[in-house]
């Protein structure tokens, strides 16, 4: 096995990887970057709409926080909240320094860009600071195991596609910022790989995750047959009406008031289309047809005109009403950290969408990006200063063997076996663990999960070595997948994006985070703790 070293290995490209590798390249750490596709590709970082929330342009600090404790339904960190609003603006202004090109608008800062990939210019500008400032990145990577059983020394044992060998690395501290898991359902608008990777490897090295139960699910993308499930801008879809086939408006049917509701009432919309659609089997769709000539108004902001744009181009939205459907969009639950990024295990710090505890039970539309700087800077920082206490050879680690073995036979059948596996997989969390939840389904949904980890185990005796990467995505997915769901089992109320029809309303002594680490024993261990209040609170 290859053995390579370096101060601070960061895992992941998106916009927390790569703002976390450029606080600790200048804070004076050797920095390398692994990431599965080539730096801030297949990350949602440029799937996203390109926003970063913020107290700017008029809006106050008070005003971002209230509406960020709003959004997360009582059950947000506080210390994260409190970091959010201080450090965000600034975070913002590095960027348009380093020459992102943006627009503005009260609480709003938009990278300029096209759909679908708005987020592109999000990625041009932080991948040229890094290299600018001597980061290194190595793509065609995935991460099997984090070693951190023999203290101060970590490791990472991870896999090269490219060569069909595995590698050891020896680092100084580790920040893990994979990105989230909402590909494991059946619609979704991340890159199909983001399955869960950092949640398993952070759980199986002895991690503490908490709230993996919520998990936003976005109202209105394009659900028009053999077409890509883009996503309608909630200041588009506010100019138009939701109606089902028999021409009943959704938003009065389920007294949604809030404006725009795609923004304003994401989680209960969701859920409205989701029994609309897949309880009352009754398509909905948004008619844009009566407001077409709004989409030129000047007064727009640029990423509500340029997805109007976009949606007419591709689907003629001008000239008739398109198909809608919600889609899995974000997890709000992750990795337990501090204001740093700092995990319960020494050297080990996470940042953005892996990470958990700052949106609470559901996200504020603009804080994902923001969280990426914040909390990327601040890992990659203090991950940068860990480096700096440490003194390390390469004899002061022994890598484990890999755990996923493949055997040197196999055949060409098994990669179809694979993605139909993860195919079984995103079905059985969608119908089971997703929008709207019951007991009797999640229980469903675990015993499914089991029938589809023995088929899995069955393939692995036939694999071959070039399907390794695969392999090790689908068992972090399943490991991810049964977390998400025995969450869920747990809580039993319905809170933010978190809703259960058979407990559907909040439920106070609730009001707090489910927090879950693996025993010695090897079986989920875990607790709950109530959230803490806040010194206003306290007055």
């Amino acid at each position: 096995m290859e053995i390579l070293t370096t101060d601070v290995l960061i895992i992941g490209s998106g916009a927390a990887g790569m703002r976390a590798a450029i606080a600790s390249k200048k804070a004076g750490a050797e920095t390398l970057v692994v990431s599965k596709a080539p730096p801030g590709l297949g990350t949602s970082t440029i799937l996203s709409g390109a926003g970063f929330a913020a107290s700017i342009d008029g809006v106050s600090q008070d005003d971002y926080r209230n509406k960020t404790l709003e959004a997360g339904r009582g059950i947000n960190q506080p210390e994260l909240v409190e970091t959010l609003v201080a450090d965000a603006s600034q975070r913002i202004a590095e960027l348009m320094a380093w020459g992102m090109k943006v627009h503005i608008s009260p609480g709003m800062v938009v990278a300029e860009g096209t759909p679908p990939a708005f987020g592109r210019e999000i990625v041009r500008c932080l991948k040229k600071q890094a290299l600018k400032v001597g980061v290194r990145f190595a793509s065609g990577w995935v991460v099997e195991k984090l070693v951190t059983d023999q203290r101060p020394a970590l490791g990472v044992l991870a896999f090269r596609s490219k060569t069909s060998s595995w590698l050891g690395i020896l680092v100084k501290a580790i920040v893990i910022a994979t990105g989230g898991a909402a590909a494991l359902y059946m619609r979704h608008s991340n890159p199909q790989r983001n399955t869960g990777d950092g949640y398993s490897l952070a759980l199986r090295s002895g991690i503490v995750l908490r709230d993996m139960e919520f998990i936003q699910f976005y109202a209105l993308a394009v659900a028009e047959a053999g077409s890509p499930p883009v996503i309608v801008h909630p200041g588009v879809a506010d100019h138009g009406k939701l109606i089902n086939d028999l021409g009943e408006d959704i938003l009065e049917k389920y007294n949604i008031t809030e404006r725009p509701a795609a923004a304003r009432a994401r989680d209960r919309l969701a859920q409205a289309l989701f029994r609309e659609i897949y309880h009352l089997s009754r398509p909905v769709l948004l008619d844009l047809t009566a407001a077409s000539s709004a989409k030129h108004d000047p007064s727009l902001d640029h990423l509500t005109a340029a997805n109007w744009h976009y949606l007419d181009r591709v689907f003629g939205v001008d000239q008739r009403p398109i198909m809608v459907s919600p889609l899995c969009h974000f997890f709000m639950g992750g990795i337990s950290i501090n204001q740093d990024g700092l995990t319960n295990v020494p050297g080990v710090f996470a940042a953005g969408e892996v990470a958990g505890g700052l949106h609470g039970a559901n996200r504020m539309g603009g804080n994902a990006l923001s969280e990426c700087l914040v909390f990327g800077a601040r890992a990659g920082d203090s991950a940068a200063g860990c480096a700096a206490q440490m003194q390390l050879s390469s004899g002061d680690i022994v890598f484990p063997q890999p755990e996923v073995k493949i055997p040197a036979g196999g055949n060409a059948t098994n990669l179809k076996r694979l993605k139909d596996i993860k195919k079984q997989l995103r079905k059985v969390m969608w119908d089971c663990g997703g929008i709207i939840r019951d007991q009797t389904s999640m229980m469903e949904g675990l015993r499914q999960l089991d029938f589809i980890e023995e088929e899995f185990q069955r393939v692995l005796h036939h694999a071959q070595p070039k399907e390794t990467t695969r392999i090790i995505e689908i068992r972090h997915a399943l490991m991810t997948a049964k977390i998400v769901i025995h969450a869920a089992l747990r809580r039993k109320e319905s809170r933010g994006a978190h809703c259960r029809s058979d407990f559907p309303e909040p439920v106070p002594r609730w009001a707090g985070s489910q927090l879950v680490a693996i025993s010695s024993s090897g079986s989920f261990d875990w607790s709950f703790g109530p959230r803490p209040q806040t010194a206003s609170e306290n007055v």
